[in-house]
């Protein structure tokens, strides 16, 4: 799977996130979520899924988020 590709459904699969946030080597990725999207480093994005999980949120109601990498803030310090 390309990692620029890489789109999930958080709702359902909040630990497989979990293990790809912590396998990348990205500072940065994005987090969509209905129509808005925040970019954030990825340890914080880390921090919300386990904060999201704690809280149930995720298995409540199935909340569905996408998370892309920020390639090009990465290629723009070359």
């Amino acid at each position: 799977m390309d990692a620029r590709d890489f789109k999930m459904r958080i709702g359902k699969y909040p630990k497989e996130v979990l293990r790809y946030l912590m396998r990348i080597r990205t500072r940065y990725v994005t987090i969509y979520h209905l129509q808005t999207s925040m970019k954030i480093e990825r340890e914080e994005a880390k921090n919300i899924m386990y904060d999201l999980m704690e809280d149930g949120i995720i298995e409540k109601y199935q909340t569905t988020f996408r998370i892309s990498l920020d390639f090009w803030k990465e290629r723009s310090k070359i």
